[in-house]
């Protein structure tokens, strides 16, 4: 298999990426309010245990697809460094931060559904609180790790690293969208509704804006482009 071929695979697993957290994100009904009853939680919980086990599991296999992904950037960022290690490192890094980030923030639910399955049920208020609130406040963290994971990835782009500065321009923007909603929620902890709509625009254009990157590779792989120009840090 050619190095331009294999590349497509790995822009590919972006697109799969975006793919399994949307469908993730939405296969369940929306959740109660960060300040609803700890009644009503339990109730959510217990009327859709399939829904939530069904997100967690494609969340987990999004989470797969985007290290995948991750690995990608970081074999086409290495070679248009030269080898200098410059941007390539602290993408991989937030990335993998952002990773596992998000693999701790699968299990509060998954733990809930777990209780609701137990022979005492969701009887512990106080637990079902403990862990829905922990399951909240990963939120602002997720969404802080994503803009520094697109603002790396952008920067690159901006200096001629990867794809297009145009590109770069937008997710810097997109970075910094996810950055203050991500700042908001540490001090938000009630439902307020204008906050809400602009964590959900922040979080879909974090997956718009890597589903497009991937669809630019996909077409045209970046080791074809490298064929064009000598690698960034080249004196």
């Amino acid at each position: 298999m050619d190095e331009s071929r294999w590349e497509r695979y790995g822009a590919a697993s972006g697109v799969v990426f975006v793919a399994l957290l949307v469908v993730a994100t939405f296969v369940v009904p929306a959740p109660p309010h960060i300040d609803a009853a700890t009644s009503k939680i339990m109730r959510y919980v217990t009327s859709h245990r399939r829904a939530i086990l069904t997100s967690q599991m494609l969340a987990m296999l999004a989470i797969v697809t985007f290290i995948w992904f991750l690995g990608h950037l970081r074999h086409v960022l290495h070679r248009a460094e030269g080898g200098a290690e410059a941007l390539s490192p602290i993408v991989f890094a937030s990335g993998l931060a952002l990773a596992g980030a998000a693999v701790v923030s699968v299990l509060p639910m998954t733990v809930l559904v777990l209780m609701r399955d137990s022979p005492d049920g969701l009887t512990n208020s106080a637990v079902v609180r403990a862990l829905w609130d922990t399951g909240q406040a990963l939120g602002p963290v997720l969404a802080i790790l994503a803009g520094l994971f697109v603002a790396t990835a952008a920067l690159a782009m901006v200096r001629r690293e990867l794809l297009a500065p145009a590109l770069g321009w937008v997710g810097l923007a997109v970075a910094a969208g996810n950055v203050t909603t991500g700042i908001a929620g540490f001090y938000v902890t009630s439902y307020v509704r204008a906050w809400a709509i602009v964590g959900i625009v922040a979080f879909l254009a974090f997956a718009a804006w890597i589903l497009v990157s991937s669809a630019v590779m996909i077409r045209q792989p970046e080791v074809e482009r490298a064929t064009t120009r000598e690698p960034v840090f080249v004196t």
